[in-house]
């Protein structure tokens, strides 16, 4: 009986352990982020989902994007980064 118990306390602080060393907050360095910034906003805003044109129809998304009815939509499409997923050819072609 002694036995059991022991070993459930062992297991217990094992896991424990682990937790509290997995979650443990260390300060990181922040070197060069805002050249690593510019260059992910310019990565970004590259695809078929940013290709201003005047002589085609506009796509679903360049409409939503136009509409004041679809703010949360845009927003949501946008912090996904789906705009060129939506937009190419494909499963989520809408």
């Amino acid at each position: 009986m002694k036995t059991t118990t022991k070993l459930r306390v062992l297991i217990s602080s094992f896991f424990m352990l682990i937790l509290f060393v997995g979650c443990k907050n260390e300060a990181k360095t922040e070197g060069s982020s805002t050249s690593s910034t510019t260059t992910t906003e310019e990565t970004k805003k590259q695809g078929q989902a940013f290709i201003e044109d005047d002589g085609s129809t506009p796509n679903v998304l360049q409409i939503a994007i136009g509409s004041p009815d679809h703010t949360t939509l845009v927003a949501a499409v946008q912090a996904a980064d789906l705009e060129n997923a939506l937009v190419n050819a494909g499963p989520l072609m809408v």
